[in-house]
């Protein structure tokens, strides 16, 4: 059923052609006992994407008039002087400084704790996010209190960013934007937390989880793009089509993260993921480029699109083990095994 599905949407694992990773030195790493072939990268973003979409393959694999009309018109968009800032997701005015409230390590908890107080969606948020699967231990959280005592400084941090981002990620427009925004979301909260967990003790956690939290800006923005025009009203597309939206996707997400002067470093891990293989990558940039996959393949799993033993072949992994990559996947299993807001 698997690999029916992989076949429909336009992609399938590896094969077991594919050399094993190297773990370190010049020793090749073993995959676990009982593991399948590992996934290519471009296979997970063709998959993903059209399910992200809606869409499935086209029967003919050549850019139709209404693809080519589509590209031109995202190209004139978001590429040279025509471009326009107002095209990219707006973000809210209290954003940058609640930003520096949470990136300055001189703003403790009782300080946030303090400011979100006095927003009830935000504390609700909070004890929420405590009693989910990730957080819950033996008891039940009722209270912010206890909930910032749960969560400690970083934890909240990522809590408010990510109750900050969902309304931009999230399209509210047509019924394919609504699915399409939805998809996207959940892509970005797996991918934030496997960044995070990927990047631990290399990486600054905040900017960790911000760089995951804002991966799909770009995608958004095309797809209202694209969905103001009604360019994605036809019910396939060619493989063609779906690479270039993912790569243009990417390339947007930097100019927004630019556009929204989020830290530096954060920025560079997006170009890097927006960039080709092959390249020398920062340490966060190596984080997120695996997390952004490892995340695909969990919400493909979920709709038994992919098994839950699934890693990435050795050219993606950029070093990380398959143990390593299991073990990320493990917790993202365990922390969004309810979610199933895109339905395949």
């Amino acid at each position: 059923m698997i690999n029916f599905f992989r076949r429909w949407f336009g992609g399938g694992a590896a094969t077991s052609t594919i050399p094993l990773p190297v773990a370190r030195g010049d020793e090749p790493a073993q995959w676990p006992e009982g593991t399948i072939p590992p996934w290519q990268a471009s296979d997970l973003d063709l998959i993903f994407n059209r399910l992200a979409l809606g869409v499935a393959p086209a029967e003919d694999d050549t850019l139709t008039a209404n693809e080519q009309a589509a590209l031109r018109h995202l190209r004139d968009q978001f590429n040279g002087d025509r471009f326009d800032p107002k095209s990219l997701p707006r973000l809210p005015s209290l954003v940058p400084q609640l930003l520096r409230s949470l990136r300055s390590d001189e703003v403790g908890s009782a300080a946030l704790a303090a400011q979100i107080g006095k927003d009830p969606v935000l504390v609700g948020e909070i004890v929420r996010v405590c009693n989910s699967a990730m957080y819950r231990g033996s008891g039940t959280i009722d209270s912010l209190q206890q909930g910032v005592m749960l969560l400690g400084q970083d934890g909240l941090r990522r809590v408010v960013m990510q109750l900050v981002m969902r309304p931009i990620l999230q399209l509210d427009t047509t019924p394919m934007g609504v699915t399409a925004g939805q998809a996207f979301w959940s892509h970005a909260e797996r991918c934030a937390q496997a960044t995070l967990l990927l990047g631990r003790g290399a990486v600054d956690s905040f900017e960790a989880y911000l760089a995951g939290t804002v991966c799909n800006t770009g995608a958004v923005a095309v797809v209202r793009m694209l969905d103001q025009r009604h360019y994605l009203e036809d019910n396939a597309h060619s493989a063609r089509f779906i690479q270039a939206f993912a790569q243009l996707s990417r390339r947007v997400a930097v100019t927004t993260a630019r556009h929204w002067a989020f830290p530096e470093r954060v920025v560079q891990a997006l170009t890097e993921r927006a960039g080709h293989e092959g390249q020398q990558y920062s340490p966060l940039g190596r984080a997120l480029r695996v997390a952004d996959r490892l995340a695909m393949l969990d919400m493909l799993t979920d709709r038994k699109l992919a098994e839950s033993d699934a890693v990435l072949s050795e050219s993606d992994a950029h070093g990380y083990t398959p143990e390593q990559m299991l073990a990320v996947r493990g917790q993202l299993q365990r922390a969004f095994a309810t979610d199933h807001s895109v339905s395949a």
